[in-house]
């Protein structure tokens, strides 16, 4: 369905053009009627018709300056003129304004069909060209938005004296960006989707990527879209305007409005400080990141601006934070109590900032989980399906209509990785373990077998070695050995006619006396006496 509008100052007209449109047959819906120009551009603003159908001889604004207009606004919109007065300059002056067609009053029902035939297979075709293109670029360009994204998300990160400025101007050529102009600015854009499907999500970032692209070109702004790991938008505007983040500003609101109007897609935006080129990117970016916390409470229409926020003066507010290596260390510790409570104090305490809102602790929890993840894979945990597929635990939160909900997720995402971390653990324990006391079974004959030679074959430490044989085999390494060495000893005395020194030679012991002693201890008997009972118990 496509949806249309009719402008005229006279209602009988109206109510005629209305009555001859096969709008049923054509797929077309009305979707507002006006008198006048100042009526016309509010009903387009609000609506957002494909097809403008609009006499030029209307009261306030003419025909032709809100076709101009609307085409500025938008400039897929196809306008229509009609009019009384068929002289060739007012015909001149509407195609000129990027009018689709011109009609003469009365209409002929047939002639206007068929040019809304003509409006509707451009359309389609459009978007048919849209998507081929699309594909197209895509077979051709697989690994550039890759590389791209890589270079600008790292560009992001550093302080201008890190970045040689030659290699900038040749990565710039090569994304194709010749003439990057003397402004540039970081825009941060939050989508607050209504679906957690990942496919409806991407297909809604393209045509939002679209409708901005589109509009920031008429403008003779450039720009490149990036996505962070929480799959935030990033945009990031160059140009030669003094007035971009002011220009910026305009444009989010106007895409904003055809979104939520058109695709039931809403979004906030933040946009970070003009700077003088890309060696700098990291100051707008950084102010960007700040304005996103405040577009609550310093946002117009959902758009935040960075200079708003720092010609306010706001509450020296300290926003928590969880490091990277608090999250190690709680993670390695494999202390639940300790992670909940860590967890919980940073949740709580972020719900409670002047600048807080739902979709800001989302933010937060993201933020957090993606750090908790990055620990889990660094320390080798082999996660499952579900939180290995990271973006889908992002969608959940970013699904949630409680904070106590949000906090649950990203509690139940820890206990799920400690899990991993404890299971992953106990597993190399046990190889380890194994490899060890394999390892004295093959050398326990060498009276120099101590535990530090033990723990060099396994690659460990002698401490770690002796926990394992503490936790595992309820004795310290040395009486795992004994018992190892005695039981051999036993076999030796029960098998062969060896005397009893040559035994305790045999068996890794040197002194003969304290064979004699161990032996005793672990077996309750003297070895002779070990070798008669062993006689008479093997006698008929």
């Amino acid at each position: 369905m496509y949806n249309f509008m009719i402008v005229d100052d006279d209602k009988l007209i109206r109510e005629r053009l209305l009555s001859v449109i096969p709008s049923k047959k054509l797929g077309l819906t009305l979707c507002g009627e006006a008198e006048n120009g100042v009526q016309a551009l509010e009903i387009f603003q609000s609506c957002h018709p494909q097809i403008v159908i609009m006499d030029v001889n209307i009261p306030i604004i003419n025909g032709i300056d809100a076709a101009a207009a609307m085409l500025e606004e938008d400039p897929d919109v196809n306008v229509v003129i009609v009019t009384g007065h068929g002289t060739l300059p007012a015909a001149q002056a509407a195609l000129r304004s990027g009018v689709i067609d011109f009609l003469l009053k009365p209409v002929n029902s047939a002639e206007l069909a068929g040019v809304l035939r003509k409006i509707i297979q451009k359309i389609q075709e459009q978007a048919g060209q849209a998507l081929e293109r699309q594909r197209m670029e895509c077979l051709l360009e697989r690994s550039m938005p890759l590389l791209r994204s890589r270079y600008f998300l790292s560009l992001m990160k550093k302080p201008p004296e890190e970045i040689d400025p030659a290699d900038c101007r040749q990565r710039l050529a090569d994304f194709g960006i010749t003439d990057p102009g003397a402004n540039v600015c970081v825009s941060l854009i939050v989508s607050n989707y209504e679906t957690p499907s990942m496919g409806k999500q991407l297909s809604m970032q393209s045509i939002l990527e679209e409708e901005l692209e589109k509009r920031l070109e008429i403008a003779g702004i450039g720009c490149l879209f990036l996505y962070d790991m929480m799959q935030r938008m990033i945009l990031i505007a160059y140009g030669t305007q003094k007035q971009l983040g002011m220009i910026l500003e305009q444009k989010f609101s106007s895409v904003r409005d055809k979104m939520r109007y058109v695709h039931r897609l809403d979004f906030h935006a933040s946009i970070g400080s003009v700077i003088p080129g890309f060696l700098r990117l990291r100051e707008s970016y950084q102010d960007a990141e700040r304005a996103l916390d405040y577009w609550n409470v310093l946002g117009n229409n959902n758009i935040v601006n960075s200079s708003t926020v720092n010609n306010i003066d706001l509450p020296n507010v300290q926003v928590p934070s969880i490091r990277y290596g608090e999250i190690m260390d709680l993670l390695i510790a494999e202390n639940l109590a300790d992670i909940r409570s860590t967890f919980d104090a940073y949740l709580n305490q972020i719900s409670y900032i002047p600048q807080s809102s739902m979709p800001y602790v989302q933010r937060k929890a993201i933020e957090l989980t993606a750090l908790l993840l990055s620990c889990a894979d660094e320390l080798g945990a082999e996660l499952n399906a579900p939180l290995s597929e990271q973006p889908m635990v992002y969608v959940r939160i970013l699904s949630a209509e409680r904070v106590l909900d949000v906090r649950r997720m990203v509690i139940d995402t820890a206990e799920a990785v400690v899990a991993c971390i404890h299971s992953k653990r106990k597993d190399n324990k046990a190889r380890a373990l194994s490899s060890a006391k394999q390892y004295v079974l093959q050398n326990f004959t060498n009276p120099n077998l101590d535990l530090s030679r033990v723990a060099e074959s396994v690659n460990l430490s002698p401490n770690y070695v002796a926990q394992l044989f503490k936790r595992y085999e309820d004795c310290n390494f040395t009486e795992y050995l004994n018992r190892v060495r005695i039981d051999r000893a036993k076999k030796l005395l029960m098998t062969t006619h060896m005397r009893v020194y040559e035994v305790s030679e045999a068996v890794g012991y040197q002194n003969s006396k304290y064979f004699f002693q161990l032996f005793k201890q672990i077996t309750g008997m003297r070895p002779r006496e070990f070798y008669e009972s062993s006689v008479a118990s093997s006698r008929p």
